[in-house]
């Protein structure tokens, strides 16, 4: 079992490597206090 979680990180991190090394963000930085200070946008209807 220990074996397979290695596996399995070593593949999440190689996953990682190549998202940073293309240069695209695998995740956008969350500010939780902007988005609590900003109205929520009324829909179009």
């Amino acid at each position: 079992m220990t074996r397979d979680l290695d596996m399995l990180k070593i593949d999440v991190d190689v996953i990682d490597t190549m998202i940073r090394l293309r240069g695209a963000n695998g995740t956008p930085p969350a500010h939780a206090d902007e988005a609590a200070e900003k109205p929520a946008e009324p829909e179009a209807e």
